[in-house]
């Protein structure tokens, strides 16, 4: 598939920070940083209607009762691994790859919206980031 077709991974916050991974995320220099792209058309609209449907579930969960306002930093991690995590329990899985995950939801589940999202907003809720290391040196 051309580079120009390729779309912009939903949950590449979780792919940077190796909470999850995808068979289908190509990673691309941009300038002076990185992106992750998806290869399948499909797979990214897929995976971008998971990570819309995991905000908008989880908004309360979240404290964003406030609309239009871009996610910070902090709430994009806890919306990406947060809910793959939910996700994750909710199929049982132990592989982590988020298109496998997708897939598996929505023949399990007869599509993305018949998940449990009531055990995926508490995932939500309940993920934190890992503690950063002390610095022995200071």
């Amino acid at each position: 598939m051309p580079e120009a077709a390729e779309l912009p991974c939903a949950f590449a916050h979780a792919l940077f920070a190796g909470h999850a991974a995808c068979e289908l995320a190509r990673r691309r220099t941009f300038g002076e940083g990185e992106r992750v792209a998806c290869t399948r058309a499909v797979a990214g609209m897929n995976c971008a209607t998971l990570h819309a449907m995991i905000f908008e579930r989880c908004a309360f969960s979240l404290g964003r009762a406030r609309r239009g306002e871009p996610p910070s930093h902090a709430t994009a991690m806890r919306v990406q691994c947060g809910g793959l995590d939910g996700v994750r329990g909710a199929l049982g899985a132990t592989d982590g790859d988020v298109h496998r995950m997708v897939v598996a939801a929505q023949e399990r589940f007869g599509g993305l919206a018949g998940l449990p999202w009531e055990a995926i907003a508490r995932a939500v809720a309940a993920w934190r980031p890992r503690r950063r290391a002390r610095d022995e040196r200071t």
